[in-house]
């Protein structure tokens, strides 16, 4: 229960009605109350405002606290999103209204440097290394530039172009070719063969 003003309202009802499709006006006048303060209530709570007998966007309603603390075990958005039972990408829109930011900030250490460029050594790119430490992407590549690392190069070198043309040769499709190397499509790399 919470109380807005002089109402008192049951949360878990409110939400259980809002899941079920019901505006603002039917909301309200199934609780006891205006709906003006049924919108007022939803806003509150974060949830999305429905047309009549459209039903909600998400299958299950955002818990801004719940949310709080799956962000603060460091879950992304996406094992979030799958609480919810919404997308990553309604879950970073979410989080970002909360002011959550899912980088970290970069203390520029001789400790930190040397983990940068250990990762950069193994051969991992800007957004790879960024995931490991929990900066930006943009911070990743500010911070090679800086170095005076250049951007590791494409995963072409990695593939072994005789077992590719073998491959090729023998009839295989893109897929299975793909599948061989781990990769999704290798089409691009037919054109390097000719």
């Amino acid at each position: 229960m919470c109380r807005l003003k002089k109402i008192n309202v049951d949360i878990k009802e409110f939400k259980r009605l809002h899941a079920e499709g019901m505006t603002n006006k039917e909301i309200g006048n199934s609780l006891g109350f205006s709906q003006e303060t049924a919108r007022k209530i939803r806003c509150n709570l974060g949830l999305p405002s429905l047309s009549r007998g459209r039903k909600p966007v998400v299958s299950a309603i955002i818990d801004n606290d719940e949310l709080k603390r799956l962000y603060a075990k460091g879950l992304s958005d996406k094992q979030i999103g799958s609480v919810f039972g919404v997308s990553n990408k309604t879950i970073l829109n979410h989080r970002k209204s909360l002011g959550l930011s899912r980088c970290k900030k970069w203390k520029s250490s001789d400790s930190n440097i040397g983990k940068f460029k250990k990762l950069y050594s193994e051969g991992l790119k800007d957004k790879k290394i960024a995931d490991v430490l929990g900066i930006c992407r943009d911070t990743a590549r500010k911070i090679r530039h800086d170095l005076g690392l250049p951007p590791q190069a494409l995963g072409k070198k990695h593939f072994d172009f005789d077992k590719l043309k073998y491959l090729f040769a023998k009839g295989l499709t893109d897929k299975e070719i793909g599948t061989i190397f781990g990769v999704v499509l290798i089409q691009f790399m037919k054109g390097a063969m000719i």
